[in-house]
C-alpha cells in the first residue's frame, strides 16, 4: 500500500475500492455487460451511501445509453425500410462500375477446376 492510500483510512479505501470495482465492471463503456450487471446491482444494497449513490448513477447511465442505442437502431431500421422497394428488395446499386479490374485482367475467369486447392 502506498503512503497516500495509507493516510486515507479504511472507510475511504473501501469507498475507492468499491468505485473501482463498479467502474471496472463497465469495461470502459457506459453499458454494463449482462454478466457484470449482478455485480453492480449488488452495490445498491451497500451500507455506505456514497457507494450506493455511485452504483445508482452507473445503472442510470446504463439505462440511458441502452435507450439511446435502441432509438438509434430503430431510426436506422426505419431509414433502411424507407429505401427499400415495395417488394422488400433493396434498390439497385448506384455505385458506378469499376474502370479497371482490381487484381489485373482476367482475374475472374477461373473455373472451379483451375483453383489449386
Amino acid at each position: 500500500m502506498c503512503r497516500d492510500c495509507y493516510r486515507l483510512g479504511p472507510a475511504e479505501l473501501a469507498y475507492q475500492s468499491a468505485v473501482a470495482n463498479i467502474d471496472g465492471a463497465l469495461r470502459g463503456s457506459e453499458i454494463i455487460p449482462r454478466r457484470q450487471r449482478h455485480q453492480v446491482e449488488h452495490y445498491l444494497d451497500h451500507g455506505e451511501p456514497r457507494i450506493r449513490a455511485h452504483a445508482a448513477e452507473v445503472i442510470a447511465r446504463d439505462a440511458a445509453a441502452r435507450r439511446a442505442f435502441a432509438v438509434m437502431l430503430q431510426e436506422e431500421e426505419q431509414a433502411m425500410l424507407a429505401t427499400m422497394g415495395a417488394d422488400g428488395e433493396a434498390p439497385p446499386s448506384t455505385t458506378p462500375p469499376l474502370e479497371h479490374e482490381p487484381y489485373g485482367p482476367g482475374w475472374t475467369d477461373f473455373e472451379d477446376e483451375d483453383i489449386p486447392f
